[in-house]
């Protein structure tokens, strides 16, 4: 007998308790000297205030300070600063889609960033972020992953235990490298990487793609080997009756002559001139098909016309092509002409073979070198799983690929990234974007021509500094209290006066009562301010925030008021 067993799968690893808090180089960019904390420990776990520094572009359209933002910070921390600015939030004003490329553990040290993270420090800095970033998603939201396959497995099972296994949709398969004149020495060089895509919850529904854009080379294009000289002379052949589709009329051609192609005649100038001729045949399959094929002779080329009854062409006149039994596949109904390239359509799948990487180090005008993924990757994945003006975001923006595509396609995002990149790379590249100069990428497929804005944030120091509040985020207390709402779930309103600050949450009012200096508040003084702020915002319940002293008697306060000290609340509630 089988015992039964209560839990579930999951990875183990040394210090998986703790999180990882990175020292940073503004200089470089990046995070160095990794160490372990508490989880709770202030270093990672508080959310701090987004400083505007500029806007750029239109961003008139623009309905809420978070769409379109390129935020400049260690994403783990701005990720917590997001949660804690989404709650509350509609449903359909969530995160709808989810790109992230983070570092590969390669083992490698990059010139852009380190990507040289012992495995258990990788897989903290993942499970840290990805649980914030479900937080901030919409019920049917979905994340994609970019990963190679050095921690590609171990991510598999990381994102079953925080998204659950029944929301795993696919594992894509990418090409994104050429075996061809590389010196490189491996087993099996790896020429793809992977793209696990997981849904929030299993309301998920992919947009109804059913078919992708791939640039035919000689092997795709070899298929259609057959090439159809007619001259437009037919009898008729017969005609019948039929229950699905009325009347049928069978043609058979007198004057044509079909050729066979050689390799050497497959050529792209070649099949692009005769684009509308050319031709494969396939086995007959569906109902009305067979029931079309003993009506002809086992030799011939038959034109079929019929009006469907239902379907997509319901009412409009078909037609089919039968040559020696087999159907008709013409190029041109799969594959189209543009710049000078044939395009065909392919049915959707997890192998994407077909997504050009060479060139794109001048997309956007910035250089990447190491992780920059194209444009047309982005737009793929964008178009399959959202809409326009829903919310997309990336939290390892890297070169900015995903903000620029997103603007382009007419979508709302949301960008993270460390230190300089966010200022030399990010940014000239989305001014370039909206200000329409930037051509390159998708440009020209979506007739980008420029539009819209954006905002460029900075994550504020921390809340405390030396035990103490941090006077030094501005001169008026205005950040140090926007922390302290965020701090204890209330949302910052306004500034009522000199060192006086409301924040909100439901039916519940905060105050922030701030002073640098030692400052006494008066019971009378403390009596005003309450009546005060109870004529603009009706409370049930009022939770005072200060530094000052309070010459009130505790039996004096009433049950619906708490007063809290700052910054020894902070200190406690961060065990500092």
């Amino acid at each position: 007998m089988v015992e039964k067993f209560k839990g579930s799968i999951r990875l183990d690893w040394i210090n998986r308790d703790k999180s990882l808090y990175y020292e940073i180089d503004e200089e470089e960019g990046k995070g160095v000297k990794p160490t372990w904390v508490d989880k709770n420990d202030i270093k990672v776990s508080e959310p701090r205030v987004l400083k505007l520094v500029k806007e750029i572009g239109d961003v008139s359209n623009l309905k809420n300070s978070l769409h379109n933002v390129l935020i400049r910070g260690d994403n783990l921390l701005a990720l917590r600063t997001l949660v804690e600015l989404f709650k509350n939030r509609d449903e359909k004003d969530k995160v709808k889609c989810i790109y992230i490329d983070p570092p590969y553990n390669t083992g490698n040290a990059f010139d852009d960033y380190d990507d040289n993270l012992q495995h258990s420090e990788w897989l903290t800095m993942m499970r840290d972020r990805l649980l914030l970033l479900k937080k901030l998603m919409r019920k049917d939201g979905v994340i994609y992953i970019q990963i190679d396959d050095d921690e590609q497995a171990y991510l598999r099972v990381l994102m079953d235990e925080i998204f659950g296994r029944k929301n795993y949709l696919a594992k894509i398969a990418v090409k994104c490298k050429s075996p061809a004149g590389v010196g490189q020495e491996s087993y099996l060089f790896e020429v793809y990487e992977n793209i696990l895509v997981y849904a929030k919850e299993e309301k998920f529904a992919i947009n109804n793609i059913k078919y992708f854009d791939e640039i035919m080379n000689r092997d795709t294009m070899g298929g259609y080997n057959l090439i159809l000289k007619d001259s437009g002379k037919s009898t008729q052949y017969k005609k019948y009756e039929s229950s699905r589709v009325g009347t049928v009329n069978i043609y058979k051609h007198i004057d044509y002559k079909i050729e066979r192609l050689t390799k050497l005649d497959i050529t792209k100038e070649f099949m692009i001139k005769n684009f509308d001729r050319l031709f494969q045949t396939t086995n007959p399959q569906g109902g009305l098909v067979k029931k079309i094929l003993p009506q002809l002779e086992d030799r011939g080329l038959y034109t079929v016309e019929y009006i469907p009854s239902k379907g997509k062409n319901q009412g409009k006149l078909s037609k089919l092509y039968f040559y020696t039994n087999r159907i008709f596949v013409w190029l041109k109904d799969g594959a189209r002409v543009q710049d000078n390239e044939l395009i065909k359509k392919i049915k959707s799948n997890n192998l994407w073979l077909d997504i050009g990487w060479h060139g794109i180090s001048s997309e956007g005008g910035v250089t990447f070198l190491q992780s920059k993924k194209p444009e047309k990757l982005i737009k793929r994945i964008i178009e399959m799983s959202t809409k326009e003006g829903d919310l997309v975001l990336d939290s390892f923006a890297g070169s900015g690929t995903t903000g620029a595509v997103a603007q382009k396609l007419g979508r709302l995002w949301i960008m993270v990234e460390l230190g300089k990149h966010a200022e030399d790379l990010c940014m000239p590249r989305l001014k370039s974007v909206v200000d329409g100069s930037d051509q390159s990428g998708i440009s020209k497929d979506v007739n980008w021509q420029g539009g819209g804005g954006f905002r460029y944030y900075k994550l504020s120091d921390s809340l405390i500094k030396d035990q103490d509040l941090n006077w030094e985020l501005n001169h008026e207390g205005e950040d140090i209290a926007k922390s302290i709402f965020m701090t204890f779930d209330f949302r910052f309103k306004e500034r009522m006066k000199e060192g006086i600050f409301i924040g909100k949450s439901g039916k519940k009012i905060a105050l922030c009562v701030l002073s640098k200096d030692l400052k006494i508040i008066q019971k009378n003084e403390m009596k005003g301010l309450i009546k005060e702020v109870s004529k603009k915002y009706p409370y049930d319940h009022l939770t005072i925030y200060t530094n000052c002293g309070i010459a009130i008697k505790d039996e004096d306060i009433d049950e619906s008021l708490d007063i809290k000290k700052v910054p020894e609340i902070i200190l406690k509630k961060y065990k500092m």
